[in-house]
C-alpha cells in the first residue's frame, strides 16, 4: 500500500525495529464503549500504525459492537490485513474484556444521542447555549459519564495488568478529574481539538507530527497553543500571518484583535468568546445538532444492517465512510465561514482521537521528542494555576506514559476564563464524588455561560 502524504502516513515497520518495547507493543488492548460509530476507525488506525496483538471490544449494547466489529473488519480488509494479523475479538463479559489488559481505551455515552438530543432542547428551552460538552450540557453530561466510568476503571485495575486508562468520553476534563480524584493515577484524557494546531500545521507544511514540539495551555475544550517549535523556530508566529492558513484552520477567529495575541485557538473558544453569538447561531440550526445526529445514526444502522442481511459488504463500509464524511463536514457549520478543514475528518486521511491516543500507546523508551496535547490531572505544568485543575497541556511521550511539560505563564486574558471555568470543573467533579447537589447548584452559579440567574432553573430542568 502507497505511503499516504504529510503526518499520516503509514508505520507499519516501525514496531518491529523498536522489538515491542513500545505500550503499543503490548498484547492486549481494550475498547470499552465500542458500539460507537467511531470503532471501526480506531481499530484502523492501530493497523496502520503497526499493532498486531488482541483488541477485545466490549459494549452494553452487544448487536450494536458486532456491527462496528464487522464494520471494521471491512476496513481493515482494505487495509491488506491478512488472516490471523490482528485479533479483534467482541466480547460480552466487561470483567473478561478487562482481563490482563494492558491498555484501556474508553469511549462511552450514557443515554445516547437521544440523551444529547434532549438536553440541547432543555438548554434552549432556558435561554442558554445547547452545546453537548460546553457549559450546562457538558455538566449533564459528566453527571451521567463520571459514575459510569468510575464502575470500569475499578474493573480495570482489578483484572488488568495496571494499565493505562485513555479516556475519550467526555467532558474529558471533568471526567479525568473525577477518575484521578477516585484514586486512578495512570489516566489520561484524549481530545483530538487539543493537537489541532499540531496537525493543522503538519498538514499545511508538509511535516510530520514528531517533527514539531507544541506548546499548548488551558483546559479541555478551551485551550490555546502559542508555539509550534521546529528546530529551534517558533513556527507559528509565521502561520498566523499567512492568510490562507488562518482561512483554513481558524475561520472561526478571523477578526484582527485576536489574531494580535500571537495563539491558535481551540475551536470551542468560540462559545466561551462569543456566548451570545453562539447561542442565536446555534438555536437557529434546525434540527438541533443532537437530534440530526440521532436521526442520522439510526439511519446509518438500519442501513447497515439492511446491507450486511443482503451481503452487500461494499455497500455496507460505502455507507459508513459516506457517513463520517458528512458528520465532519457539518460539523459547527453554523459558525463556519467556507474553505475551512474542522480537524475532525478521520476518513479524509486524519486519524481524529484515535490518531491521539495512538501516538502515546507507540511512546519509545527513554528520551523522546515526540510531544502530544493532552488532558492530564497533573496541573504542575501550568505553576500559575492552582493544583486541583486537570489541565490540556503538551506532554511528551515515553514508554512510560506521558510528562507534562512545564509551560510559562499563562497570559492574563486566557488565566481569568481558565481559573473560572476551572474551578467550576472541580466542584462539579467534586459534587458528583460526593452526591451534593447544593455543590452542584454552586458550579452552575460560577460558569460563565449558565451563571446565578439561571443555576436554579437548571438543577429542575435537568432533574439534578
Amino acid at each position: 500500500m502507497a505511503k499516504e502524504p504529510g503526518p499520516f502516513r503509514e508505520r507499519r515497520a516501525l514496531y518491529e525495529d523498536l522489538g515491542g518495547a513500545t505500550l503499543i507493543g503490548k498484547k492486549i488492548l481494550t475498547f470499552v464503549g465500542a458500539g460507537g460509530v467511531r470503532t471501526p476507525l480506531f481499530l484502523q488506525a492501530a493497523y496502520r500504525r503497526g499493532f498486531r496483538g488482541e483488541i477485545r471490544l466490549y459494549d452494553l449494547d452487544p448487536s450494536r459492537m458486532e456491527l462496528m466489529r464487522k464494520v471494521g473488519l471491512l476496513l481493515l480488509q482494505r487495509e491488506g490485513m491478512r488472516d490471523g494479523e490482528l485479533s479483534v475479538r467482541a466480547v460480552s463479559s466487561r470483567s473478561q474484556a478487562l482481563q490482563d489488559a494492558d491498555a484501556v481505551v474508553i469511549a462511552i455515552r450514557p443515554g445516547g444521542l437521544a440523551r444529547r438530543a434532549a438536553d440541547e432542547q432543555t438548554a434552549f428551552s432556558l435561554g442558554l447555549l445547547g452545546q453537548e460538552t460546553v457549559g450546562v450540557c457538558g455538566i449533564a453530561m459528566a453527571c451521567r459519564t463520571l459514575p459510569a466510568l468510575q464502575e470500569i476503571v475499578r474493573d480495570a485495575e482489578r483484572f488488568g495488568r495496571r494499565p493505562w486508562i485513555f479516556n475519550f468520553t467526555n467532558p474529558v476534563g471533568i471526567t479525568t478529574l473525577g477518575l484521578e480524584l477516585s484514586g486512578c493515577s495512570r489516566v489520561l484524557g484524549i481530545c483530538d481539538s487539543a493537537n489541532q494546531a499540531l496537525y493543522a500545521a503538519c498538514r499545511f507544511l508538509h511535516l510530520e507530527p514528531d517533527e514539531i514540539q507544541p506548546e499548548a495551555f488551558g483546559l479541555n475544550h478551551l485551550s490555546w497553543t502559542r508555539a509550534l517549535w521546529h528546530k529551534g523556530e517558533n513556527l507559528l508566529d509565521g502561520l498566523l500571518q499567512d492568510r490562507r492558513f488562518l482561512e483554513t484552520f481558524q475561520d472561526l477567529f478571523l477578526e484582527p484583535e485576536q489574531r494580535n495575541t500571537g495563539l491558535f485557538f481551540n475551536e470551542y473558544l468560540y462559545y466561551y468568546l462569543w456566548p451570545e453569538r453562539a447561542l442565536r447561531d446555534v438555536a437557529a440550526e434546525r434540527p438541533l445538532r443532537g437530534r440530526w445526529l440521532e436521526e442520522q445514526e439510526k439511519q446509518l444502522i438500519q442501513g447497515l444492517e439492511r446491507l450486511f442481511r443482503d451481503r452487500a459488504a461494499d455497500r455496507a463500509l460505502d455507507l459508513f465512510l459516506a457517513y463520517h464524511t458528512r458528520r465532519s463536514e457539518t460539523y459547527m457549520a453554523y459558525a463556519r465561514k467556507g474553505g475551512h478543514e474542522t480537524g475532525h475528518g478521520e476518513t479524509a486521511g486524519a486519524e481524529g482521537y484515535a490518531g491521539v491516543a495512538l501516538d502515546v500507546l507507540e511512546g519509545t523508551p527513554g528520551d523522546s521528542n515526540r510531544v502530544r496535547v493532552l488532558v492530564v490531572p497533573r496541573p504542575a505544568a501550568l505553576p500559575d494555576l492552582p493544583g486541583n485543575l486537570a489541565v490540556e497541556v503538551s506532554c511528551r511521550i515515553h514508554d512510560q506514559g506521558a510528562e507534562p511539560m512545564l509551560n510559562g505563564p499563562v497570559p492574563g486574558e486566557c488565566s481569568r476564563l481558565i481559573l473560572q471555568v476551572g474551578a467550576c470543573e472541580r466542584m462539579v467533579a467534586d459534587s458528583i464524588l460526593q452526591g451534593d447537589a447544593g455543590q452542584l447548584q454552586a458550579a452552575l452559579e460560577t460558569h460563565p455561560l449558565v451563571g446565578p440567574g439561571k443555576a436554579a432553573a437548571c438543577m429542575e430542568a435537568f432533574r439534578f
